[in-house]
């Protein structure tokens, strides 16, 4: 572990100033939240201005307030609006102020620390605030600090990306029904912006012949202001009044015109129409259908309709697929499973004290507490079947066996925090100094039993008082 120490600077007339550097103070606390995740295999994290800002707005905001008075969690992450330094009633709206573009934000804060160091400390000792800090999903943070205040503001920048540009592909649009097939919004308007003066529904001649065929109304209209003198009937004989005056057309003319129309005489289609689009156009059926018929795999609509509005900006609506696909890949880079302390970790703290919310809410004290997160994406079904702790004797090297622990997990924290892939231990005393612990955790992970084993070394007596 890094300790970085404040630094006393010899200034005129023999008065001695602390000189602490905000800029590097936060630089400190971001590189020891940076250990702790590389010692389990987890991505760095950036610093963020925006974070940055937000969290150090907040510092100030509790570095003004008697911290007897914050009694809940909920206490220290919220701010009274008329208060002194009032930025924003929750991490969210405090980071939309800072025009952090999504609200997909989370918060660790500590109080009364001298250092960065025993502030991270202290808040890996609680387990709530460590599974904060190993997120598998975020990859930045602000840290704001004021006097013994530190807060810790922790986003993703791929969402941030997402909603500062979004593309076709991760907003969640309406679906359009295209005869029977879902199509997507940019599909139907590129279809209704298609649309030409010659695709407008125009309706057949008003009579069908015998055979069934149509006959297009232009062409017969034109016919009736001109026809043929071999159509029209002169003597007796079958004939038809077609065209609303005294014309008689012959029977026979018309007979072999609907067996075998000429170009432009018979009427594409079965008369039928489809009024679509925003600003309703009638088109007919077989033009619709050519269309549908032939969606392109871009114009498809795969997405279930649900979204998230992550985004700062309300119309930025982000599909669930596309939040899953971004999921993924970050899941995709992050080890399989988390343990904490880490293997072959030292200098580790032998007690847990408090946490607000408590863990353990009828003890005032237990020892350092183990965990295990397992990650989402690799481990789709996880069991724990049996968790062992142990010591190193210091003067025989003997192992001992740790026999008071309470474990938690979602089934059982009394917080309802705890997720399902989410697990802890508390033992019922507080570590040895200076000792050896090695872990032993019987696990069924996606249908096969395996064994996870680590180890981890505490603090000695002396490197306490130091």
């Amino acid at each position: 572990m890094k300790y970085i120490s404040n630094k006393l600077i010899a200034m005129p007339l023999g008065v001695l100033y602390l000189a602490l550097d905000s800029s590097m103070l936060m630089a400190d606390a971001l590189e020891q939240v940076n250990q702790y995740r590389q010692a389990v295999g987890l991505n760095t994290l950036s610093s963020s201005q925006a974070l940055n800002r937000s969290a150090k707005n907040h510092a100030d905001y509790l570095s003004h307030i008697e911290q007897e008075n914050i009694k809940s969690m909920q206490d220290a992450h919220g701010e009274i609006r008329g208060n002194a330094g009032f930025t924003g009633k929750t991490v969210r709206e405090r980071t939309q102020v800072e025009n952090y573009p999504h609200h997909s934000v989370s918060e660790n804060i500590s109080l009364g620390n001298l250092d960065e160091l025993s502030s991270t400390e202290l808040l890996m000792s609680g387990i709530y605030h460590r599974f904060g800090f190993l997120n598998f999903l975020i990859d930045e943070m602000g840290v704001g600090i004021s006097k013994k205040v530190y807060v810790y503001n922790m986003g993703r920048s791929d969402l941030s990306q997402i909603c500062r540009h979004p593309s076709q592909q991760t907003l969640s649009g309406k679906a359009y029904d295209c005869l029977g097939k879902k199509v997507t919004e940019n599909y139907w308007n590129q279809l209704c912006s298609s649309i030409r003066k010659q695709d407008i529904f125009a309706a057949p001649f008003k009579h069908r012949c015998n055979n069934g065929v149509l006959l297009n109304a232009a062409y017969m209209k034109k016919m009736c202001q001109s026809p043929p003198q071999s159509a029209l009937l002169k003597g007796a004989g079958s004939y038809y009044k077609l065209c609303g005056n005294s014309l008689k057309i012959k029977a026979s003319w018309l007979e072999n015109l609907c067996r075998n129309p000429p170009t432009g005489a018979k009427y594409r289609g079965n008369g039928r129409y489809y009024e679509i689009c925003d600003t309703p156009q009638k088109v007919p059926a077989y033009w619709l259908k050519t269309r549908c018929d032939a969606v392109p795999k871009a114009g498809q609509y795969t997405q279930s309709g649900r979204y998230y509005q992550s985004c700062n900006t309300a119309k930025h609506k982000i599909s669930v697929e596309a939040m899953q696909q971004l999921d993924e890949q970050r899941y995709q880079q992050q080890a399989m499973y988390l343990p904490w302390p880490a293997n072959n970790m030292q200098q580790v703290d032998v007690a847990f004290y408090r946490e607000i919310p408590d863990p353990l809410p009828d003890l005032e004290e237990s020892g350092y507490p183990i965990s295990l997160q397992f990650n989402p994406y690799k481990v789709q079904q996880v069991k724990v079947i049996k968790f062992q702790l142990e010591y190193q004797d210091i003067k025989t090297k003997q192992w001992y066996l740790v026999n008071n622990i309470r474990a938690l997990s979602k089934k059982n924290d009394p917080n309802k925090k705890l997720k399902q892939r989410e697990f802890a231990w508390f033992p019922l005393q507080k570590l040895h100094w200076g000792t050896i612990y090695r872990v032993k955790v019987d696990v069924q992970i996606n249908h096969k039993n395996q064994t996870l084993q680590w180890q981890f070394k505490t603090k000695s007596f002396l490197n306490f008082l130091e």
